[in-house]
């Protein structure tokens, strides 16, 4: 720039003119880098609520086990407990169709009434089916084979024996028979769908050798004791008849 020039416009200008370059030469860079900063702002957000989303989900999932736990009450229940209380108890056959809850009530029965569960599920551990064959099916042997096998010791009295779709072991279904007369002091029950048991050919079914029980589907009171509707499900149990209610 001509000195003379310099001179001229005078310090004042000149120092507007270098004020009014210096946004234009670094300006664009401060303007990129706030974008970079807002998108990256953005993915944090996303990320979190990603992970808020999924430890929701998570949270709904435990406190629906919980529910389930502590709420869920099966009418079936008082006959299972009088079963485990019975001097005279047989080997147990829990029956019904599918998805009824045949497992978790056995299992409910096993926490509310004994001090541990033996679960043993002849459909998802196929080699459980080796322990039932043989020519004895005398419960001493078989009893310390899955002693073995589990790894732990099986109390009288004090465990609850679980068999669970007992109708794929036919050689299970009629040991109950050795254990009503040999080995009666050890709680079994076995649960199995309706069809698969009456469609089960055993050798020698345990004729008189089992207590029989049926677990129906969820029946409208069961339903709505769950709720916590405890009261409504009384007045219904006690109702002489059923008038329509004024609007």
């Amino acid at each position: 720039i001509p000195i003379g020039s310099l001179q001229r416009e005078g310090p004042r200008r000149w120092r507007g003119r270098r004020e009014e370059r210096t946004p234009r030469s670094v300006g664009a860079p401060g303007h990129t880098g706030r974008r970079h900063g807002l998108r990256a702002t953005i993915r944090a957000i996303r990320r979190f609520w990603d992970h808020f989303r999924l430890l929701f989900v998570l949270i709904i999932d435990i406190l629906g086990c919980i529910w389930h736990e502590l709420c869920m009450n099966r009418l079936l229940m008082d006959e299972l407990l009088g079963w485990a209380k019975s001097k005279r108890r047989k080997p147990l056959i829990l029956d019904g169709a599918r998805q009824t809850g045949k497992t978790w009530l056995l299992k409910e029965l096993g926490r509310r009434a004994y001090d541990g569960v033996v679960y043993l599920n002849f459909e998802e551990d196929k080699r459980l089916r080796a322990l039932f064959t043989g020519d004895s099916l005398t419960p001493a042997r078989i009893l310390k084979d899955l002693r073995i096998y589990l790894q732990r010791d099986i109390l009288p009295q004090r465990d609850l024996i679980i068999f669970d779709e007992i109708q794929e072991c036919n050689e299970a279904l009629n040991s109950l028979k050795y254990f009503c007369e040999e080995a009666n002091e050890y709680h079994v029950a076995a649960a199995g769908s309706l069809l698969g048991i009456q469609l089960s050919t055993p050798n020698s079914f345990p004729v008189g050798k089992v207590n029989f029980l049926r677990l129906h589907p969820l029946t409208f009171l069961e339903f709505l004791d769950a709720l916590g509707a405890s009261r409504l499900c009384g007045l219904l149990k006690t109702a002489d008849g059923f008038t329509p209610v004024p609007s």
